[in-house]
């Protein structure tokens, strides 16, 4: 199964690089990755992209199973308050345990932060 998350992405001029940045953010459970492209100039055939990970504590619903995750810091670790020790949904990837072997899969998901009204709704791909 192959998925896909819409999101918006802005558009900056950037003075030091002479160019346009197009950037965007999404969530995995308590990971935040932030994309940055620079836009290729007239000519160009590629430029650079950044992408940058970092943890946040976020409190967030699943929308299909009405469970809440409570994600919070506890130094450079993100800690999932409750919980079950044999499986976790980090936006779409699925990670569990089956026969003492750990799995992964991907799985369509709605997750809602009500704390900045953000949703995002994992769906799959055309």
């Amino acid at each position: 199964m192959r998925l896909q998350l819409r999101v918006k992405a802005g558009v900056r001029e950037n003075a030091e690089h002479q160019s346009q940045m197009l950037m965007f953010t999404f969530h995995l459970g308590p990971l935040e990755i932030f994309c940055l492209a620079h836009l290729p100039r007239p000519g160009e055939k590629e430029s650079v992209a950044y992408v940058k990970a970092t943890l946040k504590p976020r409190t967030l619903v699943d929308a299909g199973a009405q469970v809440i995750e409570e994600w919070k810091m506890k130094d450079d670790e993100a800690v999932l308050s409750g919980g079950n020790g044999s499986q976790l949904s980090l936006g779409p990837l699925h990670v569990f345990v089956r026969d003492d072997r750990m799995l992964a899969s991907v799985r369509k998901r709605t997750v809602i932060d009500p704390k900045y009204k953000n949703v995002e709704d994992w769906t799959i791909a055309k």
